[in-house]
């Protein structure tokens, strides 16, 4: 719409300028809208070209097996964490078997440690406790597996500077406890007995 028609068909001069400024922002209004949307389909358009230049590195490439090779791959990682876990989890528990031991003074922490029922310990919710009352129920009942609580009483074995046994050593009664476990096929008991035997000055 030009000034010249509008005034040609009779508009007054002061409505013809309100009327050229209206269309001049509506023009500029749509001429902004037209902008922006050239902008957007510029930037969709550079999109769709990074797109299509991505793809290109996948010609070939069977989808479904990279597919298949990173779930296995997560599989493996999974299988490896559960496994390093596992293994902290069982040093913690060896410390902690060998930490009683040691303070209830066992002779062969090792051998004695193969008698406590470890599966039923490992399952436990308070590992430290149970194992605890473990070793001392096995020191009660098999007392001889560990060092005796000092006393300040007689000394038992060889008395120094005299080489003999003391008499309140008997020698059969290692004797018969030591082939007895021997008999029966027990190798941890028959090794710890010779052991506590041949601390008491007795040689099997």
């Amino acid at each position: 719409m030009k000034r010249e028609e509008l005034l040609k068909i009779g508009v007054p001069e002061d409505k013809v300028d309100e009327i050229m400024k209206l269309n001049g922002q509506d023009i500029q209004r749509e001429k902004n809208v037209a902008e922006k949307l050239e902008t957007e389909r510029g930037n969709l358009q550079a999109q769709l070209t990074e797109v299509q230049e991505k793809l290109k590195g996948f010609d070939g490439v069977n989808v479904e097996e990279l597919k298949g090779q990173i779930t296995q791959l997560q599989t493996d990682m999974a299988a490896k964490e559960t496994e390093y876990q596992q293994q902290l989890a069982g040093q913690a528990f060896d410390a902690l078997i060998a930490q009683e031991l040691t303070a209830a003074k066992g002779k062969n922490p090792k051998a004695i440690a193969a008698l406590l029922d470890t599966d039923a310990l490992k399952d436990s919710k308070n590992q430290q406790a149970d194992i605890a009352a473990a070793v001392k129920a096995l020191k009660e009942s098999d007392g001889y597996l560990f060092e005796a609580d000092k006393k300040g009483g007689t000394f038992k074995g060889l008395v120094p500077g005299q080489g003999s046994v003391d008499p309140s050593t008997d020698e059969s009664d290692y004797q018969e406890r030591y082939d007895n476990a021997n008999k029966t096929g027990n190798r941890t008991e028959a090794i710890a007995i010779k052991q506590e035997a041949a601390e008491a000055g007795v040689f099997l």
